[in-house]
């Protein structure tokens, strides 16, 4: 379903900013992660704006609920893909 390539598509958004990390774990756990909806976003402490932005990005990505997780477009219209003219506008 989308919702299955959405919670994959944010599995693999947070290996690449994490620089390899999986947000349910090591392998030994991951598949228990992935049915109890317990993930880390570890990297994504930081207060920076990117990582924070992300975060919230890909927290709603993996969701457990699957009705819940944005659909690609929405993806793709969150302000971590904007520009960052377009993100100073906003604050603006």
């Amino acid at each position: 379903t989308c919702a299955v390539d959405i919670f994959s598509a944010g599995c693999i958004f947070y290996y690449v900013v994490s620089g390899g990390k999986h947000p349910f774990g090591d392998s030994l756990r991951r598949q228990a992660n992935i049915l109890a909806g317990t993930f880390q976003l570890t990297c994504l402490q930081e207060e920076a704006h990117d990582k924070v932005v992300a975060r919230e990005l890909i927290a709603a990505m993996i969701s457990s609920e699957p009705q819940t997780r944005p659909s690609a477009p929405v993806v793709l219209l969150h302000p971590f893909f904007w520009s960052q003219e377009k993100q100073l506008q906003f604050f603006q």
